[in-house]
């Protein structure tokens, strides 16, 4: 039921179409809703944070590997993604 409520379509719904916004940034990274949200939102530029080395997540909780594969392509529908240091970001991009 989740998956059918919090999709990238169904987030449309929560949109208001009448608005536009310069930016939208996905501040969280970890609940898809939000990321889902800003990610269809009338916004000039759309910016995600990643604050956690995801590989090492990856390798370390075996539930978060079905999380991964459904939500990793969610990075396309945004401008710019944000790291917090430079090591989260080496290891984003390897992983």
């Amino acid at each position: 039921m989740k998956h059918m409520l919090f999709n990238y379509n169904s987030a449309q719904l929560w949109i208001n179409k009448n608005k536009n916004y310069d930016v939208g940034i996905s501040y969280s990274g970890y609940y898809p809703f939000i990321d889902k949200y800003i990610a269809k939102s009338n916004t000039k530029k759309k910016l995600i944070w990643v604050h956690t080395d995801l590989k090492k997540v990856y390798e370390t909780d075996k539930l978060y590997h079905e999380r991964i594969r459904l939500t990793k392509n969610k990075y396309n529908y945004f401008d710019n993604i944000v790291c917090v240091s430079n090591s989260i970001k080496e290891e984003f991009i390897k992983f």
